[in-house]
């Protein structure tokens, strides 16, 4: 086998292990979830196992196949700059969210919760989301995947490519794991493969700017956060407002100001990045 098959080998098998992963651990969640554990438990020990079905497949890359993942997967890279514009970048934004929804009229009445509960709540989320979904996501599709598909395709190929693979993987995922459970097939609302494809970009965008992946996985907690509990006003969120229309702060906060303002803003930095 030639270095072009070896290569196209191990960016299939790498997919297929991660829809695999992607399919068991939601589909173990969902069991747990109807015994007699609470639902965060359950949550809780779904995230435990998806991001250690996670780390165990990056150390089998590592022992078997490229002992240099870590560094290229971005998870032990420098930090400088670039990092820390891309960290900052997601609150910037949030910033700018509530903004626009005030100037436009969109929100009115502005308040923190004072139901600690709500928080309690949240802060558990964020360890779960971290766990189930933030974390191992990140690790597998900007880090395993986008590692091997870079040695082999350009950055700009990638980024149209990657996303893809990331909405049909979140998508088979969904529909193998209701199919398990409740024997039923079902097939996802087409806007969810279009939210994961334009959410894929802009994590990519992310990871390519700060050549790290935490930036990345810190993205995709917040906006996991934001979309749970600051936009969703029907979710006992931390921050509660009045909308003008039900879901619009869903529209601009998360879709418009978080996602394409995060592709604008990182586009435009790439360019800059590549001209100094």
């Amino acid at each position: 086998m030639n270095h072009s098959n070896s290569r196209f080998s191990n960016i299939l098998f790498y997919i297929i292990i991660t829809c695999l992963i992607f399919i068991i651990s939601p589909t173990i969640t969902r069991f747990l979830d109807q015994t007699t554990l609470p639902n965060d438990i359950s949550q809780l020990l779904g995230g435990l196992l998806f991001t250690l079905l996670a780390i165990s497949f990056v150390l089998f890359i590592h022992r078997q196949k490229n002992k240099n993942i870590f560094a290229d997967i971005g998870l032990l890279s420098k930090v400088n700059l670039p990092f820390y514009i891309a960290l900052a970048l997601p609150i910037v934004l949030l910033t700018l969210s509530i903004v626009l929804g005030m100037i436009t009229g969109t929100i009115t009445n502005l308040s923190l919760s004072s139901d600690n509960s709500v928080w309690c709540a949240f802060l558990l989320n964020i360890l779960v989301a971290f766990l189930y979904e933030a974390f191992p996501e990140e690790l597998l599709v900007r880090g395993v995947i986008l590692s091997e598909l870079r040695k082999k395709l350009s950055f700009l190929p990638t980024l149209f490519l990657l996303p893809l693979i990331f909405a049909l993987i979140g998508f088979l995922s969904h529909v193998f794991s209701t199919l398990i459970i409740t024997g039923n097939l079902t097939i996802p609302p087409l806007l969810i493969p279009i939210q994961l494809y334009i959410f894929g970009i802009a994590l990519q965008l992310y990871r390519e700017y700060s050549k790290s992946i935490w930036p990345s996985i810190i993205f995709h907690l917040i906006c996991l956060e934001l979309s749970r509990y600051v936009f969703n006003q029907q979710n006992n969120p931390i921050i509660v407002f009045n909308e003008s229309m039900t879901g619009m702060m869903m529209l601009i906060g998360l879709f418009i100001t978080m996602y394409l303002g995060s592709i604008i803003s990182l586009s435009i930095l790439l360019f800059w990045k590549s001209k100094k």
